[in-house]
């Protein structure tokens, strides 16, 4: 039951996701490829990773890495930034060229959740929050362990 459940949300989710990458590509940004526009997704919820970290993250090889990050630099959607522990290592950091196609997907995380709260109580809805953001540091926590995902 719980995983049913769990999977029709992903999946609405990554519909959601889909439809947004789709308007992206068609409608602000058409120099970006779904691609690209993937990678500059997880540059985005890596926060300010490495080529390296980002490469181990992606599954894709450092020189594969280092080649969607330039062709990235060069269209304007990303910067990288010396560390400030070691001027030898940058840092993945989003332009605002990048941050303008954002909205999209924050627009329909309110929309999801106006609906939502039209179909349940104040209560309910306060109990479905803290259940999520429990299993959120839950998860991370999780995560925290991987060591992709920890760079």
């Amino acid at each position: 039951m719980l995983t049913e459940s769990l999977s029709r949300v992903m999946l609405r989710m990554r519909l959601g996701f889909m439809r947004k990458m789709f308007i992206t590509v068609r409608e602000e940004s058409q120099d970006l490829t779904p691609m690209e526009i993937f990678c500059l997704e997880g540059i985005e919820t890596m926060e300010r990773p490495t080529i390296s970290q980002f490469a181990r993250f992606a599954g894709i090889s450092q020189s594969n890495a280092t080649y969607r990050v330039n062709c990235l630099i060069r269209k304007g959607y990303v910067n990288r930034v010396p560390s400030d522990k070691d001027r030898r290592e940058y840092h993945l950091e989003l332009t605002d060229k990048f941050k303008g196609c954002g909205p999209a997907f924050e627009q329909s995380c309110r929309v999801l959740a106006k609906r939502i709260a039209l179909h349940m109580t104040r209560e309910e809805t306060e109990k479905l929050t803290a259940i999520l953001d429990d299993s959120l540091d839950k998860w991370n926590a999780l995560m925290e362990k991987d060591e992709v995902l920890k760079g």
